[in-house]
């Protein structure tokens, strides 16, 4: 099971309280003061945590009064950067199993559009939005394939502001097993042999299978969140992590980028070109003058390097590379996806260039030892 670009659309129900909410902040506030009195579990939470906290519990409660209270007018007002962080901060927080080790994806995006007056938008107008943004993500899961599935990441974008309007994408991923735990791997990485695929373009695997809509690209990327987890603790006795804003997109790439060249060689450096390994990502050019063919199969010992090379790329060039790429060090990694590419030549099976394009999205990690997730299907 491998789908990927999928519609979306549905219902859904907010959690909350009562209408004291609307004008003062929650009994259920953690008192950060009390910091040194916690147990070693909460104790990992910083000032920050309880703080970021303290605000999702207080919009979830705004939102389970105004729901039972549907004529209510609360007149609270929010700009358009702190509705965007509400609708991604309270959505993840409340549906997103970002620590699960999900064997298969899916993704797709949708677009909300909330009203605006004076530059700003109304709180029952945000809540409305959070609303609509859940009904269009259940569609995705419910057209997610799996015994086990649901919501991996929700990240959004604004992709237009005026003074009448704001429209904010939402890309979602469901993620979907069948097994509770996803297979191990060998020191050399996830594929083992017989795991050959072609370049990309969605050509699937090297002995003529289609059927998934899959390629090197999307098996190296699947496999960069399924195992996620070894890399990064979401998870402990009495805690879990959660994402939200401020974050950061970068994509990567060898074939149109060439300020990080250097960067992506996999010795640093190193002039030669000859189209076997010669990056961390994956490159091939065609110079037949100079000996260099594009091999549009990638077997599965190459698969490996590349899954590797993905990774150091992800956790260890961008961060360390603040000037070229953009990314702060204290963001965490989040999600990426990988998309496999044929430039020029006959067609796509026959390209002068091969190459893979990485969009990796990173985001601030939380700590809350307070555990309010459910289903996005329940």
């Amino acid at each position: 099971m491998k789908k990927r670009k999928l519609i979306s659309v549905a219902a859904v129900v907010v959690t909350v309280v009562t209408m004291s909410v609307l004008n003062s902040c929650s009994k259920q506030e953690i008192d950060g003061q009390a910091l040194n009195s916690k147990t070693d579990r909460q104790s990992q939470m910083t000032r920050d945590d309880y703080s970021v906290i303290n605000r999702i519990i207080n919009f979830k409660q705004k939102a389970k009064y105004l729901k039972e209270n549907p004529g209510y007018k609360s007149g609270e007002s929010m700009n358009v950067d702190s509705a965007k962080w509400y609708l991604d901060a309270v959505f993840n927080f409340t549906y997103a199993f970002t620590e699960e080790s999900f064997t298969s994806f899916n993704t797709d995006s949708f677009t909300i559009v909330l009203d605006k007056t004076n530059e700003m938008i109304n709180i029952e107008e945000v809540f409305a939005a959070f609303i609509e943004q859940k009904g269009k993500t259940l569609e995705i899961y419910n057209a997610t394939e799996g015994e086990q599935k649901e919501l991996y990441v929700s990240y959004l974008e604004i992709t237009s502001n005026t003074p009448e309007e704001v429209v904010i994408q939402t890309t979602a991923t469901i993620g979907a097993k069948n097994n509770s735990t996803p297979p191990g791997f060998s020191e050399w990485g996830p594929f083992a042999e017989g795991d050959d695929w072609m370049y990309g373009e969605l050509l699937g695997d090297c002995y003529g299978n289609y059927q998934w809509e899959t390629d090197a690209a999307t098996e190296i990327e699947d496999a960069t969140n399924t195992y996620r987890y070894k890399y990064i603790q979401d998870e402990g006795i009495g805690w879990y992590a959660y994402y939200t804003e401020p974050s950061a997109e970068v994509t990567v790439t060898v074939y149109d980028n060439p300020e990080p060249y250097q960067l992506l060689l996999r010795n640093p450096n190193d002039g030669t070109i000859d189209n076997y390994r010669d990056y961390l990502l994956m490159y091939q050019q065609k110079d037949l003058p100079n000996g260099l063919v594009v091999e549009t199969c990638i077997p599965w010992e190459d698969m490996n390097f590349y899954y590797q090379g993905t990774h150091k790329v992800i956790y260890q060039v961008i961060l360390e590379n603040f000037n070229v790429f953009g990314v702060s060090s204290n963001l965490t990694f989040y999600n990426c996806t990988i998309e496999g590419k044929g430039e020029g030549g006959i067609s796509i099976e026959e390209p002068n260039f091969a190459h893979h394009k990485v969009t990796v999205i990173y985001k601030t990690r939380h700590i809350s030892d307070i555990t309010e997730r459910i289903s996005i299907n329940e």
